[in-house]
């Protein structure tokens, strides 16, 4: 299946499906629902980052907007964008920071799969992984280098400081 045929049939079903490398693949049930802590600490990133990006910046969340990367299009949890959107827009093509909230059943699927592709995004600062079962968090280039940075108590996403201790609040 082309990227094109993809693009046209994904707004016409229900369910949620990703393209990778020419095959559109079914989001398990597992990713489509998640955990109440997936969502508060998506929630959490997304309200810190909204209230200290400058315009032309802002955070949306991810979960009715597939991100393209050269070989996929694929749903994140939480984007930064710099640019004006088109309303009606369903893929995203030029995110500036891309963020996924990593839990216990999607570690291979975020660390490795989506981190391969997200890091060769054109004009992508960085990708960010939260896990979501430890207060932790890795930052990855765009170069793809090996070895992420590690943050364990603030991380800085865009220039906006995030206390990881903050996230997590009541979680526990």
């Amino acid at each position: 299946m082309t990227r094109h045929e993809f693009e046209a049939w994904a707004p016409t079903i229900d369910e949620r499906w990703e393209w990778v490398r020419g095959f559109a693949i079914p989001i398990p049930r597992a990713f489509a629902g998640g955990t109440w802590a997936h969502a508060r600490i998506a929630s959490r990133i997304l309200a810190k980052l909204s209230a200290g990006l400058q315009p032309p910046c802002e955070a949306i969340i991810g979960d009715l907007l597939r991100l393209a990367t050269p070989t996929s299009q694929r749903y994140g949890d939480v984007y930064i964008v710099c640019e004006g959107l088109d309303p009606t827009a369903t893929v995203l093509t030029t995110p500036r920071v891309v963020i996924e909230v990593v839990s216990r059943d999607s570690v291979e699927r975020d660390l490795l799969e989506k981190r391969f592709e997200y890091v060769r995004i054109v004009g992508l600062e960085a990708y960010f992984a939260f896990f979501e079962h430890e207060r932790r968090v890795l930052e990855y280039a765009p170069d793809d280098r090996s070895e992420p940075i590690e943050h364990r108590e603030t991380v800085s996403v865009h220039g906006v400081d995030i206390s990881i201790a903050d996230l997590f609040a009541g979680l526990d």
